[in-house]
């Protein structure tokens, strides 16, 4: 394998996770529509488990001295926002023949809003670590701070920082987990089969307040489904054959690329061009094998597309945040990079 060890139920999970998104992101184009229950069951979880994954990962990044940090994480996160963002533009402007102020203002507030996200968690993240005091208290009290920020629609900072430390602390604590998998795996479905299943409100301050139960339900389904989808793939990683393992977590190495290319190609082209309605098939079919098939479809056309983009250093640092590359045999990003954004207010050009 090329640079360090990989952990294969890591790069698994993250091709799992990216495959929710593009799944959740088919049905705009179906009449089933947001009420499907599959839609409601991956949104419950995929982007909390793609947060939690950034912060286990995040321990090297974060031991950093802040100048090299800071340019490191905005060479890997925010210049390939910037690309996609600008490809978001001009498709909608190709497929539509027009790009109304309002979209644009919306990508350039809300594109690619997790690496967004991921980037102010880190950042947020560094300063904390250096504040005195215990590991627990500071990360508890960054939390609760964070819950005070004015917030608005598209980042979701605050809800997702809970799920990045998380992942930080646990690093060196997942061996629990490998000790404990099927038991893990079982409470865990058990917990996430009695939340009820939904996309994570935007934690404002009228829903702090006056929804207290908001926060502890849907953070108890993220978490639910985050350790389930883990343990999942531990054992997965237990039955497959080392050829099977190898090829489905190399497809899982390159979430950031098929992140920004399946909001270009599945979001803001073939989802306008594109329909499906009860005239076709039902609504059933639809939910359980038309959006699964869909989403299959553009992890792999987009994982293509993103080893082309391996052959450049150019390509591989506007794409998929490398610097440096390209590596031998195709680079093979370190960390999880995450796909899928949540819906912005236009949702007449932006849905999910």
């Amino acid at each position: 394998m090329a640079g360090k060890q990989r952990i294969a139920y890591l790069d698994l999970t993250k091709l799992w996770a990216i495959f929710l998104v593009c799944t959740g992101h088919a049905f705009t184009m179906l009449s089933v529509g947001y009420q499907a229950q599959i839609f409601g069951m991956l949104y419950t979880f995929h982007m909390a488990l793609f947060m939690l994954m950034c912060g286990y990962f995040s321990h090297h990044a974060l031991s950093m001295p802040f100048g090299p940090f800071v340019k490191k994480k905005a060479l890997q996160l925010l210049v390939p926002t910037a690309v996609y963002v600008g490809l978001n533009l001009l498709s909608t402007w190709v497929v539509t023949g027009n790009c109304p102020t309002g979209f644009i203002r919306d990508e350039a507030i809300g594109g690619m809003w997790f690496l967004r996200t991921l980037f102010a968690c880190y950042l947020f993240a560094w300063l904390v670590l250096r504040l005195p005091g215990t590991l627990w208290l500071k990360i508890i009290g960054s939390i609760v701070f964070a819950l005070l920020f004015p917030h608005g629609y598209y980042l979701q900072f605050n809800y997702m920082l809970i799920f990045f430390w998380l992942g930080y602390v646990m690093k060196g604590h997942d061996g629990w987990l490998q000790a404990h998998t099927g038991g893990a795996l079982v409470v865990s479905l058990l917990i996430f089969l009695l939340v009820p299943w939904q996309k994570p409100a935007v934690l404002t301050y009228d829903v702090l307040f006056h929804d207290p139960l908001q926060l502890p339900v849907q953070f108890i389904g993220g978490l639910a489904g985050s350790i389930m989808s883990i343990t999942l793939m531990m054992l997965i990683c237990r039955v497959l054959s080392r050829n099977w393992k190898d090829r489905l977590a190399d497809i899982g190495r390159f979430t950031l690329a098929i992140y920004g290319l399946q909001g270009v190609l599945l979001q803001n082209v073939v989802e306008r061009i594109w329909s499906i309605d009860e005239s076709i098939c039902s609504s059933d079919v639809q939910q359980y094998v038309v959006a699964p098939v869909v989403g299959v479809i553009t992890v792999i056309v987009c994982y293509l597309l993103a080893r082309l983009f391996t052959r450049t250093r150019i390509t591989a640092q506007l794409f998929l945040g490398i610097s440096g590359g390209p590596l031998p045999g195709g680079p093979h990003p370190g960390g999880p990079h995450p796909g899928g954004p949540l819906p912005s207010a236009d949702t007449s050009l932006r849905r999910t």
